[in-house]
């Protein structure tokens, strides 16, 4: 059996030798390959798709616009630059305003001398009247609320008020009646001599009686509108919008004229005389503007001129009192008109004249926040025809009313007397949006 086992083992090697040689590849001659480069493929050139572009409709494409603007924040007075568009605005402005001047032409107080002036003479001395008081800085407020009414905000509304608070203006003269004292009294004209001829009333008198004459001047300015406002031109840094509506104004005065001359000896009587004057006008009419905004970053600037035509409606009211104490003694008399107002006049007076309204108002600020800004700016509102207090004087005085039946002419009457009338000053103020 080991012979056996000996024999099969060179059979055995002998095969598995005869495998190995068949699996080897067979040796190639040391010679280097040639190297052939890969063969170039040539791809046709595709032309581009073509690009179509679709506009946008334009309120779409005017929002696109004012949000692709500064990205500081929202524009002031408009949405110009805002990622979220405001659609509510609210303006709350203080007012440093002055007003024209209040005319008093006619002189209320003069000196002597006492009685008939001779022909063609004119008060000596012109001390309280004959020209126009200074009328002094007002204060005030204004108020604007405003909304767009479409999301591409190309249509809104807007309303707003003013007012400038009553203030009054007054001025006085005085003499004590001792014997070096002035004598002061009313310069007037009697239309009961022919010709008219000046003549005196004595109020303070050397020696006899004294006086303190005042007038003061009160004035109440007030104002409203409604407009549509319709945007002509929008970018992300500039807009124009065209205005239209309605304007309210309202000026509203009065004057009073107050005398008191007491007596400085025994048996002179004593004079309490009172001369009011009382003025409004109020125009109602329509109005046309433009308004442009202009943003740059933070900041910008925002001008609107408009002007309104309509009706101004004229009034004017006169009332006195002329208060006589006895120097003897006696109950103070009482009879209605001062002096320069008599039942001749005494009344409520009005007519309606053809009236034109120009406003120009700019301002200048910064945003705050996104949602609130401040600003400062100038205003100018002007009024074609106006009446006032100081000018409704008719120093033609007929004294035959005073206690008794007229005699004579109708005077002093109402002039209605007409003037213009500005506004002007700087605002100082803040908005908010929602």
């Amino acid at each position: 059996m080991r012979k056996g086992l000996f024999g099969t083992l060179p059979t055995f090697l002998a095969g598995a030798g005869l495998a190995f040689a068949e699996a080897a590849p067979p040796a190639l001659p040391n010679v280097a390959a040639p190297v052939v480069a890969p063969a170039t493929r040539i791809t046709p050139t595709a032309k581009p798709a073509p690009v179509v572009v679709v506009p946008a409709p334009k309120g779409v494409a005017d929002a696109e616009a004012a949000k692709a603007g500064s990205a500081s924040g929202c524009g002031c007075l408009t949405d110009l630059g805002c990622d979220k568009p405001f659609r509510i605005w609210f303006n709350a402005e203080y007012l440093t305003w002055w007003i024209r001047d209040n005319p008093l032409p006619v002189p209320l107080i003069s000196t002597g001398p006492l009685g008939t002036l001779p022909p063609g003479a004119t008060p000596s001395s012109v001390v309280l009247g004959g020209g126009d008081p200074e009328a002094h800085l007002r204060y005030g407020g204004r108020f604007t609320l405003g909304a767009w009414l479409n999301e591409s905000q190309t249509v809104g509304v807007e309303g707003s008020y003013f007012f400038l608070g009553r203030r009054s203006a007054s001025r006085t003269v005085s003499s004590t009646g001792q014997p070096n004292a002035a004598t002061l009294g009313f310069p007037f004209i009697d239309p009961t001599s022919t010709p008219p001829t000046e003549q005196f009333f004595g109020l303070a008198v050397p020696g006899i009686a004294s006086d303190v004459s005042t007038v003061s001047i009160a004035t109440f300015f007030q104002g409203a509108e409604a407009n549509g406002i319709v945007n002509l031109k929008s970018s992300p840094n500039l807009r124009v919008g065209l205005l239209g509506g309605f304007r309210y104004l309202d000026l509203d005065e009065r004057l009073s004229f107050i005398n008191i001359s007491p007596g400085i000896v025994p048996g002179i009587d004593n004079f309490n005389i009172l001369d009011e004057f009382a003025t409004r006008n109020q125009f109602y009419g329509g109005q046309l503007g433009l308004r442009a905004d202009a943003t740059s970053g933070r900041f910008f600037l925002n001008a609107t001129g408009k002007i309104a035509i309509g009706s101004m409606h004229e009034e004017v009211d006169a009332s006195g009192r002329f208060a006589l104490t006895p120097g003897v003694g006696g109950p103070t008399i009482v009879t209605p008109g001062g002096f320069f107002t008599q039942p001749s006049n005494i009344g409520s007076h009005h007519r309606d004249r053809f009236a034109w309204v120009p406003e120009v108002t700019i301002n200048v600020g910064a945003n705050i926040t996104s949602n609130i800004s401040a600003f400062v700016g100038y205003n100018f509102l002007w009024l074609s025809d106006v009446v006032r207090p100081g000018d409704q004087f008719d120093r033609t005085v007929n004294l035959s009313q005073v206690g008794g039946p007229l005699v004579g002419p109708a005077r002093p009457a109402v002039p209605f007397n007409e003037s213009s009338f500005w506004a002007q000053g700087i605002n100082f103020g803040l908005q908010f949006r929602y």
